[in-house]
């Protein structure tokens, strides 16, 4: 679940509510600059989150596409192969974390 997308509506809610009452109570502590510099920050990192998840996906499809020693058939017998090699890999990296520091 996207809770960042979930909260887009009630950010747009608070900034108008500021917004409201700072016209109300004639506070002048409202600007507009300081809003919009908040949420291009706030952008900007979810921006930054996509290059970062993107650039290696990339990485890996060339080098994939490139580079590949064989092309497995894309049956469930190899699915499954795939599922448990990882697991398995993942488990023994896990657990070399633990007996060794440096990982």
């Amino acid at each position: 679940m996207n809770y960042i997308l979930l909260a887009i509506p009630f950010f747009v809610l608070l900034i108008g509510l500021e917004v409201i009452v700072d016209q109300y109570k004639k506070t002048g502590y409202y600007r507009i600059n300081d809003s919009i510099s908040s949420m291009n920050a706030g952008i900007i990192s979810r921006v930054n989150v996509v290059f970062r998840k993107l650039i290696p996906l990339a990485i890996y499809v060339y080098i994939e596409h490139n580079f590949a020693l064989v092309e497995l058939p894309e049956t469930i017998g190899v699915w499954i192969f795939a599922f448990v090699l990882y697991d398995f890999c993942y488990y023994w990296n896990h657990r070399f974390g633990h007996e060794i520091n440096i990982l």
